[in-house]
């Protein structure tokens, strides 16, 4: 899959907790759920925003109607990078990400799901 520019853009802010720049990235319409791939630590913004532990990106992000259950990156989803990290702002992730909706039981990734690491 070919993405956009401005879907590069997004995953870029997103890991750079550019908050100003996703708002105005949102305004185009974009695709909040496009996936980079599952290579490293690649996949969606939301993914990218949990596994840095950037909460305000993933509120927003999610405020927005990005989907918890997104699939894509090494670890699978969301809530699988946000459970890989013991740090209190990480489990702030996992339970915000859960909260919206996020598949504990999802499948995929390197553990299977966010279960497991528990």
């Amino acid at each position: 899959m070919t993405l956009s520019r401005n879907a590069s853009l997004l995953y870029d802010a997103a890991s750079k907790n550019q908050l100003d720049e996703i708002e105005e990235l949102v305004t185009t319409g974009i695709d909040l759920n496009a996936s980079t791939g599952n290579e490293g630590d690649q996949g969606t913004a939301l993914y990218t925003a949990s596994s840095k532990g950037h909460l305000e990106t993933v509120k927003l992000l999610l405020s927005h109607g990005a989907d918890p259950n997104a699939r894509g990156g090494r670890f699978g989803n969301a809530l699988q990078v946000a459970s890989i990290h013991n740090t209190p702002t990480h489990t702030e992730i996992a339970k915000l990400l859960i909260s919206q909706g996020a598949d504990v039981n999802a499948q995929g990734g390197s553990f299977g799901n966010a279960s497991n690491l528990s």
